[in-house]
């Protein structure tokens, strides 16, 4: 869910950071990692926050 996907662009975040001294390319290259887990949490609360109030 949502707290999975925060939890995994912490990780990814923290490790794109600790890359960065060692491999700027490879830093780089987990650019769009971080973005697309982005959307991805962006689009899974949206369908959470309009779906919240349906119950079946």
């Amino acid at each position: 869910g949502l707290v999975d996907l925060l939890l995994l662009w912490g990780a990814a975040a923290a490790t794109t950071i600790s890359w960065y001294p060692i491999s700027r390319p490879a830093a780089y290259l987990m650019l769009p990692y971080l973005a697309w887990l982005t959307l991805a949490s962006a689009l899974n609360y949206r369908i959470w926050r309009d779906n919240k109030d349906k119950s079946e």
